[in-house]
């Protein structure tokens, strides 16, 4: 029992640090993109990204993956997971054009909390109400730090709640259906969508023009191809790295530690963002902004210290093991 339950503490720790580093990597390819948005549009990014990371993934599969047989399981959950991130990306960019990213990106991490309801429901995970009051911490700071504007919940705020509830949905997903399946093959699965989408919107954008003022306000999402320099084909080329890492890095992380306990570190994205913001246009975070990561830093921390009170959130609960059978039979058995 003590063997156990050091093993799903080194499964924990494994988990967390895997997702804040993944979130840094987050972090820093939003920039990117945002620094690159002017040079080129969202379908030609996703296509040019996933022709640079599918070799790499296919390189790497096949360095470290014996039986690369793809099941029926893969097939079906995994192309549903990838659609649902592919929805997570496009309503976030869609909402992004429309209104502040303050609002967008306090609407999009509400995500956290509905994984964490997601989790309890369908994963069968234990949440006490130490956790939930650690995870309303963590959304207070994402308040402090990004302070919404008046905007109002239109449409476009809802596309940004959709895109937090797509993740969301994926992340539990991950958890439930795929925890068995390898994160080099989820992450192959997300970049052929990538390729598929980006293709098939390039494709919709030559045969069915955007009117020339929607493309004027919304270059990113409704542009067609542009020339590339050097430098810009060289930032492609390290968002296709990124992506591989992102990607793989998230599968990982929801599949060895309980996505409502992982879910909370999705919040340190944020203060990372800052330090990315302050590399990249020269902003830095004032006392407000400082106050929020510091409440997100001790929501974390919260989650810790209640998870060494008690083990039971490591369990897989026979509903989560009947939904997933592969996941009682995958390297992280908890």
């Amino acid at each position: 029992m003590a063997q156990a339950t050091a093993m799903d503490r080194d499964q924990l720790a494994a988990g967390v640090i895997t997702m804040i580093a993944t979130a840094a990597g987050m972090a820093f390819g939003d920039a990117l993109v945002k620094k690159m948005s002017a040079d080129l549009g969202l379908w030609q990014l996703f296509v040019l990204r996933s022709v640079f990371a599918l070799p790499l993934l296919a390189l790497l599969v096949r360095a470290t993956i014996r039986d690369r047989r793809v099941s029926r399981s893969l097939l079906l959950w995994g192309g549903l997971r990838s659609l649902l991130l592919i929805g997570m990306w496009v309503s976030f960019y869609a909402a992004l054009t429309m209104v502040d990213l303050a609002t967008v990106a306090t609407a999009y991490y509400t995500g956290p909390i509905i994984i964490t309801l997601l989790s309890a429901w369908l994963a069968g995970e234990t949440v006490g109400a130490r956790r939930w009051l650690a995870v309303c911490a963590g959304f207070a700071g994402v308040v402090l730090m990004l302070r919404p504007g008046e905007s109002g919940l239109d449409w476009p705020v809802a596309f940004a709640v959709l895109s937090g509830f797509f993740y969301a949905v994926a992340a539990v997903l991950t958890r439930t259906r795929l925890s068995g399946a390898s994160s080099l093959m989820l992450s192959a699965s997300l970049n052929l969508a990538f390729f598929a989408v980006g293709l098939l919107g390039s494709v919709v954008l030559v045969l069915l023009p955007a009117p020339d003022n929607l493309v004027a306000a919304h270059p990113f999402l409704f542009g067609n191809w542009r020339g590339m320099d050097a430098g810009t084909w060289a930032s492609v080329a390290l968002l296709a790295v990124l992506i591989v890492a992102i990607t793989t890095g998230v599968a990982r992380a929801y599949q060895i530690a309980p996505s409502s306990i992982i879910a909370t570190f999705d919040y340190v994205y944020l203060p990372f963002a800052g330090l990315w913001g302050f590399v990249f246009f020269a902003t830095v975070p004032d006392l407000i902004t400082l106050a929020g990561m510091l409440l997100i830093g001790g929501a974390g921390i919260a989650i810790l210290r209640t998870q060494r009170r008690s083990s039971s959130c490591l369990t897989i609960t026979p509903a989560a093991a009947s939904a997933a059978p592969s996941a009682t039979r995958s390297t992280p058995v908890r």
